[in-house]
């Protein structure tokens, strides 16, 4: 705890004189000596951020593990990461059931734990509270607030609620600098049998780098100022908004970002993963099962979900046979979820009415979240109708580690009609 302390101490050293730089230049522009100054300071800020997360998710972890007389803990969590950043550190990953939140840790640590709600409404009209004045306490160089950790832990679990794709398996990759390189796996290698004093039969490389950037992703929301005053579930509210926009966007990114310079690259536009075109509407389950072997011809066994739109999810649920009677789902891929988003198009094609469905094996798609969330307000921009906007800014990428394990069904046309 006191390392914690010294080191969010220095940190806030810093920001104080990056404000002071920041008052001292106002509107004209930074001389050179101000901008190395700047540079040098943000630079060091920003590693003052990763050391300080890091230290309190493994105090976290560690007393969670105390509590619960887990001897065997580790850093990286209950279960080991196959993922290790270029120093050979181990990259904490949480599957769909893990949380950055957790509720159960002892009571000093309690008082910390305040909603994204709560402590919007506290930099509106001041904090009701020992937790919420602390938090007020972090703000940065210019003039927002440093969510603290525990309310961004909040904030990002009821993003990844919302998710679809995390829903379908994707993996979420806690980055603790801006640049992150892991193992990608292009293909797997081929063994041969020798004789006794022959030579081991060569194989293709298997393995390149993948590099997770720490990309901007920013919301803004406007509320009134009657509601930010009176409402009695306001709290809730905002954070399930802010949280629900960018499960959105992270959603449509996951899948169909464009990879262009300040934007991941989703699933659909990575190299190397499986495509099956189906030209046509929905008539049977068979676009499925064949997407399912050609993965496992591929050797991708694993298969967690089918990610489609919702008018394709609810084709397959009004299929019916020559009697009029519901086709049943083959008993091959009845434990196959079949999830929907709106996130994917259905105006793709010559015909600009197409479709597409993902399936496979998407715990090999890392959803890469920089554990650095700041809020800031605008007070002045809408005055002129009594609101106030709210912007939350959030880092993060998409990564596949494994393009084989996904298989993209194109040209999925809608229904005929009846």
């Amino acid at each position: 705890m006191k390392k914690l302390y010294e080191m969010k101490q220095a940190r806030n050293n810093l920001a104080k004189q990056m404000r002071s730089i920041h008052t001292k230049i106002g509107d004209r522009s930074p001389t050179e000596e101000e901008r190395r100054q700047w540079e040098d300071l943000e630079s060091k800020l920003n590693d003052f951020d990763a050391k300080i997360e890091r230290e309190e998710r493994l105090l976290l972890m560690d007393e969670d593990a105390l509590d619960n007389g887990d001897s065997s803990f580790s850093p990286e969590g209950r279960t080991a990461t196959p993922y290790q950043d270029q120093n050979g550190n181990p990259i904490e990953v949480l599957g769909k059931e893990k949380r950055f939140f957790n509720p159960s840790t002892p009571q000093v640590e309690q008082r910390e734990h305040i909603s994204p709600g709560a402590m919007m409404r506290a930099m509106m009209y001041g904090s009701r509270n020992e937790a919420e004045e602390r938090a007020l306490g972090g703000s940065d160089s210019a003039g927002g607030i440093t969510v603290p950790t525990h309310t961004l832990r909040q904030l990002i679990d009821m993003m990844r609620n919302q998710t679809q794709a995390i829903n379908a398996g994707v993996q979420t990759v806690i980055l603790n600098t801006d640049k992150t390189k892991i193992a990608k796996i292009e293909s797997d290698p081929t063994p041969g049998w020798r004789a006794m004093n022959d030579n081991v039969k060569e194989s293709e490389p298997t393995f390149s780098g993948v590099e997770l950037n720490a990309h901007s992703l920013a919301v803004m929301v406007r509320v009134p100022r009657e509601l930010l005053e009176d409402s009695i579930n306001l709290d809730e509210a905002l954070g399930l908004c802010l949280a629900g926009a960018m499960a959105q966007e992270f959603d449509r990114a996951i899948f169909f970002g464009e990879g262009e310079e300040n934007t991941p690259r989703g699933i659909a536009n990575t190299t190397g993963i499986l495509k099956h075109p189906l030209d046509g509407p929905l008539t049977s389950y068979t676009p499925i099962l064949n997407a399912l072997q050609m993965l496992e011809e591929s050797n991708s066994l694993s298969h967690t979900a089918a990610v489609m739109a919702p008018r394709s999810k609810y084709a397959f649920g009004g299929l019916v046979d020559t009697t009029g009677q519901p086709i049943r789902k083959p008993e091959i891929i009845s434990a196959l979820p079949l999830l929907s988003t709106n996130q994917f198009p259905v105006n793709e094609g010559v015909g600009t009415n197409e479709s597409q469905i993902m399936a496979g094996d998407f715990s090999k798609v890392l959803m890469g979240i920089r554990s650095n969330l700041r809020v800031e307000i605008l007070r002045e921009k809408y005055a002129d109708q009594m609101q106030y906007a709210f912007i939350a800014h959030l880092r993060g990428d998409v990564a596949v580690a494994q393009p084989k394990a996904i298989c993209q069904i194109t040209g999925i046309q809608p229904p005929a009609a009846a």
